[in-house]
């Protein structure tokens, strides 16, 4: 499965084992250097609310709440090279 494919991104890190998605998380924030380390999530509706009747919908790959209340917004995005 190419997990460069929106389908197979989401099913790996949503509907697999959430210790995948956590490890995918501390890896980033430690390659960024920010000083935390995840331990638990729930992964939440990837739709997000408009604000106002203006908004336009807004749909993530993944949403995510973490242990301490923060959400995680991820939007997978591959580069394309010509070839």
């Amino acid at each position: 499965m190419d997990l460069r494919i929106d389908y197979a991104f989401k099913l790996l890190f949503t509907k697999g084992n959430p210790r995948l998605l956590i490890s995918l998380l501390n890896a980033i924030f430690a390659n960024k250097k920010i000083p935390r380390v995840i331990k638990s999530l729930t992964v939440k509706n990837p739709y997000l609310d408009k604000e106002s009747s203006e908004d336009k919908l807004s749909i993530q790959d993944i949403r995510a709440e973490l242990d301490d209340g923060t959400t995680i917004l991820i939007d997978y995005h591959t580069k394309r090279y010509n070839q």
